[in-house]
């Protein structure tokens, strides 16, 4: 059986407009992936990364 994943790019930020974290850091605009409808990035927020491509 063969698995078939659906990728997609997605433009995102850090930070929502109002969230509080976004406070004396920056907010990046970035492309991110999104597997199987699952971002990358939230899969790796807690290590506080943003997929970087290429």
């Amino acid at each position: 059986m063969h698995n078939i994943n659906h990728l997609q790019l997605q433009s995102t930020q850090r930070y929502d407009e109002f969230d509080p974290q976004q406070e004396g850091n920056k907010n990046v605009t970035f492309i991110d992936f999104v597997i199987d409808g699952q971002s990358l990035y939230i899969m790796l927020k807690q290590y506080d990364r943003i997929p970087a491509l290429g």
